[in-house]
């Protein structure tokens, strides 16, 4: 092999990773995806746009609430579903008849107050109902209005709390 074409051929590795990494730095420069996802390229200047903000939730709605009573406290903390926004967890302080509730869910948190009657039961689990408002909490639940009633059930000896709640966010 003669000396020219030696030369050639050792400086076609280096040309080579040269040209690959000035195509990889402008697929990047340009939004392009060089790790093998099939994610499109963003042109460049182009706008991007995230998901909109979830609205503040309105009309009818449901709530399932089960969780644990601690009456020495006069606390619950509970788990909860609701049809309009999903899962969440939450606190519940009752006393005399009155009660409020903060309910913690992904998109905020909802803040609640109202009135409740416990009727006691020697054979079976305590029912209780009541009715109550939304008062003005975070996120979706800044500006959040809503009325409600529920109906369940508690078994002081077991701690345990079950109730449905009913309502419209206005």
């Amino acid at each position: 092999m003669n000396p020219r074409t030696s030369a050639i051929l050792l400086a076609k590795p280096a040309r080579i990773v040269a040209s690959v990494a000035v195509a990889a730095a402008v697929a990047l420069a340009v939004g392009g995806c060089s790790s093998g996802s099939s994610a499109e390229p963003v042109a460049p200047n182009a706008t991007q746009t995230t998901a909109p903000a979830p609205a503040t939730p309105s009309g009818s709605y449901t709530e399932t609430v089960t969780g644990d009573y601690q009456p020495e406290n006069n606390i619950s903390t509970y788990d909860s579903t609701n049809s309009q926004v999903g899962r969440g967890t939450g606190t519940l302080n009752l006393k005399n008849g009155v009660y409020t509730a903060m309910t913690r869910f992904a998109d905020g948190t909802m803040k609640s107050t109202g009135t409740y009657t416990l009727t006691r039961n020697t054979t079976g689990p305590d029912t209780f109902t009541g009715s109550g408002h939304c008062v003005p909490g975070s996120g979706v639940f800044a500006t959040a209005n809503c009325t409600y009633t529920f109906e369940g059930t508690t078994t002081e000896a077991t701690g345990g709390l079950r109730y449905t709640v009913t309502g419209t966010y206005n």
